[in-house]
């Protein structure tokens, strides 16, 4: 749908925008509405209808690609890298290999 210059789009009471205006301690209308975001959130600025100060809400997540449960999930898995962090902190690291200079004695025989 694009828009003449002259038409501008009408807001419906049902699709006008609320948000709650901290100097009048109510949920009023938006007024001026300028859509706004920055690198993951969306949000709408404007003026309070009532007393005419600066108002914000934010209305979303450019982020909605994740399947469900996905917020849970990294919550536990972050958890548990923590608690395995806090438990392993101050103790030295294991050397993974083993060097001989000696041939081994029992080449056939598995250990």
């Amino acid at each position: 749908m694009s828009l003449n210059e002259d038409e501008k789009p009408s807001e419906t009471p049902s699709e006008a925008i609320t948000a709650y205006c901290v100097k009048c301690n109510e949920t009023t209308a938006v007024t001026d509405v300028e859509h706004w975001e920055s690198n993951n959130k969306t949000g709408v600025r404007g003026r309070c209808s009532v007393c005419r100060g600066g108002m914000f809400k934010f209305t979303g997540s450019k982020c909605r690609n994740h399947p469900p449960g996905y917020w849970n999930k990294r919550k536990r898995e972050l958890a548990a890298e923590k608690r395995r962090a806090k438990l392993l902190d101050g103790v030295p690291p294991i050397k993974a290999s083993y060097i001989c200079d000696q041939e081994d004695p029992h080449p056939n025989e598995y250990r």
